[in-house]
């Protein structure tokens, strides 16, 4: 009785297994649903566009952002950084700030992801004039989630969005 019941046990835990693996396997075979995400206008707007953006938890998304205007914008996601798992990130025209970190932070908290460092999440992409970035990630955690310019007057002049995860 004992023996079976070990058995059984062991039984349900390889079935969870592979059924959890399978859903990994599946989430890495995703094609990325593209998004466009615009930061200012060329005409100098403060303005990101979508405004609002509904994603789907478990889905893999890429973000290609892309700054029109003559001046730098960053991409701040304080939370919404922390609350998805990033597969990549490619900036042409500005950097990567992880997680507060303007320099490179203590090695213990580094970790590689495709080609490029992750730091305990992305905290904002920053794009300068003409700057385009792609950012391939998977939404863990439903929620809203503000958005907007790191550049304290432009957030406070409308330069904001909300990403909706469901």
């Amino acid at each position: 009785m004992k023996n079976q019941l070990i058995i059984t046990i062991v039984a349900a835990y390889a079935v969870m297994a592979g059924l959890a693996g399978a859903q990994a396997a599946e989430s890495v075979k995703q094609e990325p649903i593209e998004v466009i995400v615009q930061l200012g206008t060329k005409s100098g707007e403060l303005a990101i566009t979508p405004s609002e953006l509904k994603l789907q938890a478990g889905k893999v998304y890429r973000i290609v952002l892309n700054n029109p205007s003559n001046i730098t914008h960053y991409l701040s996601v304080p939370q919404f950084g922390v609350a998805v798992q990033t597969a990549k990130i490619e900036v042409q025209g500005g950097e990567v700030n992880r997680m507060g970190f303007r320099r490179a932070p203590p090695r213990n908290l580094a970790r590689s992801v495709g080609n490029s460092t992750f730091y305990n999440g992305v905290k904002e992409i920053e794009l300068r004039a003409g700057g385009m970035a792609q950012w391939t990630f998977t939404p863990l955690q439903t929620g809203s989630y503000e958005i907007g310019c790191g550049v304290p007057a432009h957030a406070q002049a409308g330069m904001v969005s909300h990403f909706l995860v469901i």
